[in-house]
């Protein structure tokens, strides 16, 4: 599914692990309890996604956009966040230990995860690395 387009495309209950999205359009699209653990995500746009309660796992966001995306209840444990942009996502209740955050952008949330990795905080509605 390399590049796909799946605007707004009904995916809740779905099973993606393992599944090739890099650079896949999935604006919009409803997510909900899906299973996306170990699935490649790299550069793919989830502007505005709906991944409440979602599995995303040990899965490769490097680069993504997830501006306004909800993460509610989802658990992101040793997810790989590179440079991706987080921008006014809801974290309410995600988890994210473990996960890699290293030049991601996240301001603006609207809720800060329940769990970070070590060295990041969320303060101000925005995710930073603490300083050592």
């Amino acid at each position: 599914l390399y590049g796909a387009n799946l605007t707004g495309a009904n995916l809740r209950l779905t099973s993606l692990r393992f599944t090739n999205l890099i650079n896949a359009n999935l604006t919009d699209a409803d997510l909900k309890m899906a299973v996306i653990g170990k699935a490649n995500l790299n550069s793919a746009n989830l502007t505005g996604a709906y991944l409440n309660g979602a599995n995303i796992n040990k899965t490769n966001l490097t680069g993504a956009n997830l501006s306004g995306a909800n993460f509610t209840n989802s658990h992101l444990n040793f997810a790989i966040l590179k440079n991706a942009i987080l921008d006014g996502a809801d974290f309410t209740g995600a988890y994210l230990n473990g996960a890699k955050l290293e030049g991601i952008i996240a301001n603006n949330l609207v809720a800060c995860p329940k769990l970070l990795p070590k060295e990041w905080i969320c303060k101000n509605k925005m995710i930073i690395k603490i300083k050592r």
